[in-house]
């Protein structure tokens, strides 16, 4: 919040706007988002359609919850982790394409598959959690 206020304070004050906030906030923006989509994942909080688990009862919803997890799994490791590692072959890319940080933009790009990797976690172990309550 603090990068985006002296951003918008240093165009109407100094009529200059600020690189350096401008790149970083929009780079936490992103930050954020992936690592509170894995929070929400983890906490169970996140944005679902539940019509249907609450219509289904016993053995049906246990199913339909669990099909959901495994999509939940699949999704996160081939889109946010596999394809994040193909893309980048393997390794972070260490070419500036950041106009003011003099690090690699890949740096900042891995909340892309540790947040992958956190979601997965977070549903393996409300699978195993599901799977130990009796229906």
């Amino acid at each position: 919040m603090a990068c985006v206020t002296w951003q918008v304070a240093a165009r109407f004050i100094f009529t200059s706007p600020s690189i350096f906030t401008d790149e970083l906030s929009r780079l936490l923006f992103i930050c954020l988002g992936l690592f509170g989509g894995a929070y929400t994942a983890g906490q169970n909080r996140h944005l679902a359609i539940d019509l249907l688990p609450m219509m289904l009862k016993g053995k049906a919803r246990r199913h339909l919850f669990l099909c959901i997890q495994i999509i939940v799994i699949i999704f996160a490791t081939i889109i946010m982790v596999y394809r994040w590692w193909a893309i980048n072959d393997g390794y972070i890319r260490f070419r500036s394409d950041l106009a003011r940080f003099r690090l690699a933009n890949g740096i900042f790009y891995m909340s892309i598959p540790i947040s992958g990797v956190l979601i997965i976690i977070y549903t393996i172990d409300m699978v195993l959690t599901e799977l130990k309550q009796p229906l």
